[in-house]
């Protein structure tokens, strides 16, 4: 609420001083770079391999895909830092203008899904990994003579690793999976399971809107027994308004840290 950093990691782009984050110049030059690289149609591989090539370091360490992908997620970039539902923008000094964050996010939301072409989606993008090495699996498409063919493909090269993996037709394994999953849903002991599950959790969360609320009516209170005294002035009464002030703003902690870490669900 400060603007002052909370801890860890300090991201690519800013130094730390005394709490306060700042920009380095250089370091955002090259954000910039990367960002606007990416917006006009670079890969992820190629925009390190550029960065690599002209001795441009992540820190001392190469710089690599994963790297990369991470830095044009990072919404910290526009000014902008999200802790639950609630906004801060006095923490991070803004490098990445907003409308260039959002064209990338948008070509990063696309690609997540693996449409290679418009309203062609890899269902289990991200969601399945190869058997043999762990990877997960890559979404790919080719030509033959039939026509455009899709699949799911393992990212290990066949040259160097011991992946004995081959590329699984797209339809086939959706269906399998697809099939695999309605099956496990409609098994009695699965449904009972999930039943039992989701009311555990809508358990936990009324707990935790109930405790919320008793905070919230005890600081109520506290503010009544304060408006109550003011404007009698004893040793006595000096004491006890000492007593609830402090009660007030341990009770606003209280509240504040339970907004935070249970923010409300949609």
């Amino acid at each position: 609420m400060k603007g002052k950093f909370t801890g860890g990691r300090v991201n690519y782009g800013y130094s730390c001083h005394e709490q306060k984050l700042s920009v380095i110049d250089e370091e955002a030059a090259v954000l910039l770079e990367i960002f606007t690289d990416y917006a006009n149609g670079k890969s992820l591989t190629d925009i390190a391999n550029g960065l690599n090539s002209r001795g441009i370091t992540n820190r001392g360490k190469p710089f690599l895909m994963n790297s990369i992908y991470f830095l044009l997620n990072n919404e910290k970039y526009t000014g902008v830092y999200r802790f639950g539902d609630k906004v801060f923008t006095e923490t991070y000094p803004q490098i990445i203008p907003t409308e260039l964050y959002q064209t990338v996010k948008t070509k990063l939301d696309a690609n997540r899904h693996g449409k290679h072409v418009a309203g062609v989606e890899y269902l289990l993008r991200g969601k399945v990994r190869c058997g043999y090495c762990g990877k997960n699996l890559r979404s790919h498409a080719g030509m033959s003579s039939s026509g455009i063919y899709r699949y799911y493909e393992c990212p290990s090269p066949r040259k160097t690793t011991d992946c004995k993996f081959r590329a699984v037709t797209k339809e086939i394994l959706e269906q399998l999976v697809v099939e695999a999953v309605a099956n496990a849903v409609n098994d009695k002991a699965n449904r009972e399971l999930l039943i039992k599950t989701v009311m555990e959790i809508y358990k936990s969360r009324a707990e935790e809107n109930t405790a919320l609320r008793v905070l919230e009516k005890d600081l109520a209170q506290t503010g009544k027994a304060l408006s109550n005294l003011s404007g009698i002035f004893t040793e006595s009464t000096k004491q006890r308004l000492e007593e609830l002030e402090a009660e007030k703003r341990a009770l606003q902690e209280k509240i504040l840290i339970a907004k935070f870490n249970h923010p409300p669900s949609s």
